[in-house]
């Protein structure tokens, strides 16, 4: 019974840090193109932030555009998502909203 409860506190645990959109785990074996440059359209109002575009890999590079969007709460700064590289290839960090 011990072992179960263990086993769903972790699944718990693993859906709660990957909804939150910490770290997407893929590796790829190839670096993304260069980001595209984006014309932004007007903000749809003052309290909106640009949230860029960026590569996502589904067995080839596909560009997701940028869009608008309201912050979760006051103050809260968005920090742009990135690909790192490692000795296995790359990996995606997903962008988040920092307090």
């Amino acid at each position: 019974m011990k072992r179960h409860t263990v086993a769903a506190a972790m699944m718990i645990l693993m859906t709660t840090v990957a909804a939150a959109g910490c770290v997407v785990s893929a590796w790829v074996p190839g670096a993304p193109p260069a980001p595209y440059v984006e014309a932004q359209v007007v903000a749809p109002g003052p309290a909106y932030v640009w949230v860029g575009g960026w590569w996502e890999w589904h067995q080839r590079w596909v560009w997701r555009n940028g869009y608008w969007a309201r912050p979760p709460h006051p103050g809260a700064v968005w920090v742009t998502g990135h690909w790192d590289r490692y000795p296995r290839g790359w990996r995606w960090t997903r962008g988040y909203w920092r307090r």
